[in-house]
């Protein structure tokens, strides 16, 4: 292998790619990138068997072959060059990455070693905007579990309603959902209980927004055979990923019939009242009081903590409904508000049903929806 590239388009690969590095594996070839040369295109692929990625770029090949070699080791090197161009040789189980000024040699393992990434033998599933399929994402996986012995909730529901495709997550105390319209191309037939991890689709996320996809760019989302996998192809990158097993649960019994009162927040005013919050935090748990007083038109925020002190917010705003009380894990609101863009927020409460959950979302529009349960009552 002998290729002159511009050192930007390998960095642009390259980061890509190191999305599924990590330093502790047993295997060695998995901390390694498969580099191919060939018909004018430089094709890199890495995976960690659970996240596989893909991508390529037009190349000047002096010179065709193949190999593989440590990803954060070329990466680092590579990213601290100042030239434009650089050359990448490859012979006599080394791999040299020079500029007129630098010259790094590195070891490397045989091509045949590198795991299999399937990205044959697959069905179309569906295709959907590029920018607004990044701005849901955004809008869920947060809202998902950490816990890993909750697996199924640790990753996002797709569910395909009326051509367009919902986006859920879950953590067993929260709820987000995110409708995406302008889908093509869906098949619904072979659409069953996908539930993709979130760790993965917040790297998505990431490789659409550093890609500055325009308005009208799609990504393609194929199922793989018989291997359980996903492949999210994005202009000149394919990520795919290991979907999640289980049955995921029936969110719709969440939803009461009704809510008790409602009433609309300017986001930023109800940002600071949380932040005064967070300093009366008790097991990693701060927890805000919200007394709702549709009689003079006052929300009353309340925290505190014996060992601390006490802060009190009042905020005016039309109200509907009756007097409520709740309490919520102010962690779970900031959340929302740190990934939410519009100005105000509409907010319903129920906690005086057997389902109490408070809603949360853009007013007239219930594309995307938020859902809370409140803390048990001190």
């Amino acid at each position: 292998m002998d290729i002159n590239i511009i050192r930007e388009n390998f960095i642009e690969l390259l980061n890509f790619n190191i999305k599924t590095y990590t330093s502790k594996v047993s295997i060695p070839i998995l901390s390694n990138v498969y580099i191919e040369a060939r018909n004018g295109k430089l094709i890199l692929k890495s995976t960690n068997l659970e996240n596989s990625v893909i991508s390529f770029c037009g190349v000047e090949i002096i010179k065709e072959g193949e190999t593989t070699v440590n990803i954060k080791n070329i990466y680092d090197f590579v990213t601290n060059l100042k030239s434009e161009i650089i050359n990448i040789k490859f012979e006599n189980n080394t791999l040299t990455i020079s500029d007129s000024l630098n010259k790094i040699s590195l070891n490397t393992i045989p091509a045949d070693e590198f795991p299999d990434i399937p990205d044959n033998d697959s069905d179309l599933l569906f295709k959907v905007p590029a920018y607004d399929f990044s701005y849901a994402l955004d809008k869920v996986t947060f809202a998902t579990s950490t816990d890993l012995s909750k697996l199924v909730l640790s990753g996002v529901f797709f569910e395909i309603k009326d051509n367009f495709l919902k986006l859920i997550g879950i953590n067993g105390f929260r709820f987000s959902s995110f409708n995406i319209k302008g889908l093509k191309n869906i098949k619904k037939d072979i659409i069953d209980n996908i539930i993709v991890p979130s760790s993965s689709l917040d790297n998505i996320s990431k490789i659409i927004k550093d890609l500055g996809l325009d308005n009208d760019s799609f990504v393609s989302v194929y199922l793989v055979g018989k291997n359980n996998q996903l492949i999210f192809e994005i202009d000149n990158v394919k990520f795919l990923v290991r979907l999640i097993e289980g049955k995921y649960p029936d969110y719709n019994k969440i939803f009461p019939e009704d809510y008790e009162c409602s009433f609309s927040l300017n986001v930023e005013e109800f940002k600071d009242v949380i932040k005064l919050s967070s300093i009366f935090k008790l097991k990693d748990i701060s927890r805000i009081y919200i007394e709702i007083d549709p009689k003079e038109n006052v929300i009353k925020f309340q925290s505190s903590l014996k060992e601390v002190g006490e802060s009190i917010s009042i905020i005016k705003t039309k109200i509907k409904g009756v007097k409520s009380t709740v309490s919520f894990n102010s962690k779970y609101i900031m959340d929302l508000l740190n990934n939410y863009e519009a100005e105000d927020i509409e907010i319903s409460i129920n906690s005086s049903s057997l389902k109490k959950v408070s809603k949360f979302n853009e007013k007239k529009n219930d594309d995307f929806v938020y859902l809370v349960m409140p803390l048990l009552e001190r």
